[in-house]
């Protein structure tokens, strides 16, 4: 009996079959082939971690094929379109990125990861005003969401609006008492406010 040496990372394989279904491939026990395992729920989360291992290996084009095929599988699924349009984000393609998230909240208004991603795509064109209207969108869309609301915070400290800021994180921590991020983010506007 031979024992593959290779980690178990390393001969993994996922690929479309002739239908466009997603399979995983592993190799079978004691060199006989593979085990085919069909990726039903997991296949948006597979299709963009396959896309993302591109990207990162310099493949752009084939991360994006990837990430389409993953927005074209699902396009109610805000997490393909704010997947996409990073990729676009990372190439430094904030138009694309922008027309992309466009056309996903014309289906999707109240989607708060792509009114999130919007803001990012005008943060990273330098546009301050436009990344606070998305945040400030996104954080009335879901009051309770508490990630949301630390954006938002986040942008107004760099923005210098710390009363602002303390505002929105004092009302997060009644709701939330002891959220570690939002108790280090006062502690910083409490110092710039001199408290």
């Amino acid at each position: 009996m031979s024992e593959n040496t290779a980690s178990p990372a390393t001969r993994l394989t996922v690929q479309p079959d002739a239908t466009g279904r997603l399979l995983l491939l592993l190799p079978a026990p004691e060199g006989s082939g593979t085990v085919e395992i069909l990726l039903g729920q997991q296949k948006g989360a597979m299709l963009r971690l396959a896309s993302l291992a591109y990207l990162q290996a310099g493949y752009s084009d084939t991360a994006i094929e990837w990430a389409q095929w993953a927005l074209n599988d699902a396009p109610h699924e805000p997490a393909n379109y704010v997947h996409l349009s990073t990729i676009h984000m990372r190439l430094g393609d904030t138009a694309k990125a922008e027309s992309l998230l466009a056309e996903a909240l014309e289906s999707l208004p109240q989607a708060t990861a792509l009114l999130r991603q919007r803001g990012s795509v005008a943060l990273q064109r330098g546009d301050m005003d436009e990344a606070f209207n998305w945040a400030r969108h996104a954080a009335e869309v879901a009051p309770f969401d508490a990630g949301l609301q630390i954006n938002l915070a986040n942008l107004l400290v760099q923005a210098g609006e710390f009363d602002e800021a303390r505002d929105i994180l004092l009302r997060l921590l009644d709701q939330q008492p002891g959220l570690t991020a939002a108790l280090r983010l006062l502690s910083v506007v409490s110092q710039r406010l001199g408290d």
